[in-house]
């Protein structure tokens, strides 16, 4: 059997401070692969019903402020990062996040799903319930880095 060779990867991230370990192991892997690498985030608390970026004026002052820090905690990710590998970033609105980012990764045809995980101990504790749901709803490869 042969290896597959990804072409588009999609590290969602919760933008939490550590996540930039998994972040270097999708670029890493882009890397490896000549792959594509595009980065998102689901903004947790709206519920706007579409892509946070193209619907601003429905969004309340706290929504806004969210948005904002979530933009540009996922730009210093992004500059933590070998820039070249990277072709998108992604703000997506909140809802279930496993379901939006299987949203976005059908739209892009992405072929892996990155993801952090904060291990403690069992599978349960070791992946968090929306990366346990990631792995449900992806139909690609997910890869859980434990960080």
């Amino acid at each position: 059997m042969q290896m597959q060779h990804y072409q588009n990867i999609l590290f969602a991230t919760d933008l939490n401070t550590d996540t930039v370990i998994a972040a270097r192991r999708a670029v890493e892997l882009a890397h490896l692969f000549h792959a594509k690498l595009s980065l998102a985030h689901v903004v947790v608390g709206l519920d706007i019903g579409a892509d946070v970026n193209l619907a601003p004026q429905i969004l309340t002052e706290a929504d806004l402020l969210c948005v904002q820090d979530a933009h540009k905690r996922l730009e210093m990710l992004a500059q933590q990062l070998d820039m070249s590998v990277i072709i998108e970033k992604w703000l997506l609105n909140s809802g279930h996040v496993a379901l939006q980012i299987h949203r976005l990764a059908v739209e892009q045809q992405i072929d892996l799903i990155i993801v952090a995980s904060h291990g403690k101990h069992g599978f349960f504790k070791l992946v968090g319930s929306d990366t346990t749901d990631i792995l449900e709803e992806a139909n690609c490869d997910v890869l859980v880095v434990r960080i």
